[in-house]
């Protein structure tokens, strides 16, 4: 028998450089694709240079800069479990453990494929349950990542990364005087909400209120620095005495529950006339396979039969939908945004939207079929197809199945 020496400190050292250099692609490809939603094209067109075969190399190279980032996560994730294997081998306790000695490898859950941990369980009916509907409305609203949100309210006012155990009656904080979710503060945002501080503080104390109070601020910062952490975006917004602790912090609990899952019986099981339009929608997009991408296909005009025409990622889903009788029309972020979030892939349901980019630049939508997997319209030079749902800059899911 062969016996493998593996060095954890050399393992540790590689895991860092693929988080790092899987860091820098995602972020040349989002940098790429908030370069070109910018650029003056028709300033360009009309010297008569043709700018379609410059946005088509464009997104043909983003596209390849994205796949080689997927193929880098994976190589992550591989490396983690042997690291895993490798720490409970010397008589640690595995992950736990792992994340203990080496809490900067919160990235690699952020990216982790199908399956995923089954969410923890609550209800609507608990403090938490209200809470926790209330912050992923909101951040629904305001458009940001309902993980950091909640991964937040954890900090404030439950335990790190146990979305379970936020309180949004809390009145502790600051001598009595930060309120709710998110500690509104007396002096600062909880004034806001009343003249008076028993004013406020009733406002304060409804979870909505308290959270559309918080996150509006989570929200600019937000969408002014979409390269920016979780944890760096709380601690912008919260402004605690030690920012670097905190994003830290919130970044760990951001991670957990990630991981974890959120509670699914926050959503509401489909009624049994769902899951047959929802089959067939799946049996719809099936049809699609083998057509060819086209950027801006599948828009203009009315519902055509299946290859047709060309479509790209939305124009996919404006078709599959439009066959079906349903009407959604427009980019990847305002599906996303005309949605019901979804907490995890664990919830999902066959015919919900699967989306990939930040909260200020979504750039990509495929429709899930179940069991991990998904169909889309990829990108230039490719055909629509069945493939497993992939991490990348997965951002999150919506429900638009009435």
């Amino acid at each position: 028998m062969t016996v493998i020496s593996v060095d954890p400190q050399e393992l540790s050292a590689l895991a860092r450089t693929v988080q790092d250099t899987t860091a820098q692609l995602i972020g040349i490809s989002v940098d790429i694709r908030q370069r070109m939603a910018v650029a003056p094209l028709l300033d360009v067109t009309a010297y008569g240079i043709d700018t379609s075969a410059c946005v088509s190399d464009v997104a043909t190279s983003t596209d390849a800069i994205t796949r080689d980032t997927t193929n880098l996560e994976q190589a992550g994730l591989q490396l983690e479990q042997v690291l895993v294997q490798t720490e409970q081998s010397a008589g640690g306790t595995g992950l736990a453990g792992l994340q203990a000695a080496m809490p900067d490898l919160w990235w690699f859950h952020l990216v982790s494929p199908p399956p995923l941990p089954a969410a923890v369980t609550t209800t609507t009916a608990t403090p938490a349950g209200t809470a926790v509907q209330a912050i992923m409305t909101v951040s629904q609203e305001l458009g940001i990542d309902p993980f950091m949100a909640l991964a937040d309210a954890t900090v404030e006012t439950g335990n790190p990364g146990d979305v379970t155990t936020i309180n949004p009656f809390n009145t502790t904080g600051d001598d009595g005087t930060s309120i709710g979710i998110y500690q509104l503060h007396w002096g600062g945002e909880l004034n806001s909400l009343g003249g008076t501080f028993d004013a406020a503080k009733s406002q304060a104390l409804d979870p909505s209120t308290n959270a559309r109070t918080a996150l509006a601020g989570f929200a600019a910062i937000a969408h002014e620095h979409p390269d920016w952490t979780p944890g760096q975006i709380a601690a912008a917004a919260q402004r605690p005495a030690d920012p670097v602790g905190y994003a830290a912090e919130v970044n760990r609990a951001y991670a957990q529950i990630k991981a974890t899952g959120i509670p699914s019986s926050l959503l509401a099981p489909p009624p049994p006339a769902d899951a047959a339009m929802r089959q067939q929608i799946v049996a719809t997009a099936e049809a699609w396979v083998g057509t060819a991408y086209v950027w801006g296909g599948g828009h203009p005009g009315g519902i055509v039969s299946p290859g047709a025409e060309g479509v790209d990622c939305s124009g996919l889903v404006r078709q599959v939908f439009g066959e079906n009788g349903l009407t959604l029309n427009g980019t990847a972020a305002s599906l996303y945004a005309g949605g019901t979030p979804v907490p995890n892939l664990a919830a999902a349901l066959p015919g919900d939207l699967l989306f990939w980019g930040t909260a200020s630049n979504i750039h990509h939508v495929a429709i899930y079929i179940g069991n991990g997997m998904m169909i889309e319209a990829p990108h230039t030079g490719a055909t629509v197809h069945v493939t497993a749902v992939y991490g990348g800059d997965f951002y999150g899911i919506a429900r638009v199945v009435p």
